[in-house]
């Protein structure tokens, strides 16, 4: 016989965002990309993922380090490869 229990496979992890239980969803830079267009296109698809979820689930950027006025300007856009 076997305990079957129907849940999360590690309860012990969890993502929290404005103190409230939130799935983190990270992109990480590849290495040769324009991390500003990439972002630009995550954003992009954001309104669709919302339209997919169930009412009362918010998609939130909660942080876009392509933000910083530097990243984005055309000197530093230069110094990432």
């Amino acid at each position: 016989m076997a305990n079957v229990i129907d849940g999360v496979e590690n309860n012990e992890l969890a993502g929290w965002s404005d103190g409230k239980r939130a799935i983190i969803v990270s992109v990480p830079r590849q290495p040769g990309a324009n991390v500003i267009e990439v972002a630009d296109r995550v954003k992009a698809l954001l309104p669709r993922l919302q339209t997919a979820l169930p009412q009362g689930v918010d998609v939130t950027v909660v942080s876009d380090r392509t933000e910083t006025c530097a990243l984005r300007s055309t000197t530093c856009s230069s110094r990432w490869p």
